[in-house]
């Protein structure tokens, strides 16, 4: 499998928990949308890509969040990333 079982069930999870609360788009392909995740999470570790003198974990981290979840969410997601957003920027 291309995901250990515990971290795809926690993707799958995290899936039906956005669906019930309208924050992700209905017609998403899980599967799909999982294994892109994965492989981008997996990727921005490679150093010869996102070398650390550029890019901080965090911000690697964060940003690929971001542009995961606006391909995912719905309005009313985009709502509450933007919140998200804002208010992490004013810590």
């Amino acid at each position: 499998k291309f995901l250990k079982e515990g971290y795809k069930v926690d993707l799958v999870d995290n899936f039906k928990r956005g669906l019930e609360l309208g924050l992700y788009r209905t017609n998403i392909n899980v599967d799909f949308v999982s294994r892109i995740y994965f492989l981008g999470i997996t990727g921005i570790k490679d150093e010869n890509l996102f070398p650390s003198e550029l890019f901080t974990k965090k911000e690697l981290m964060d940003s690929f969040l971001e542009y995961h979840l606006r391909g995912i969410i719905t309005r009313e997601g985009l709502n509450t990333l933007n919140q998200i957003i804002k208010n992490n920027n004013n810590e």
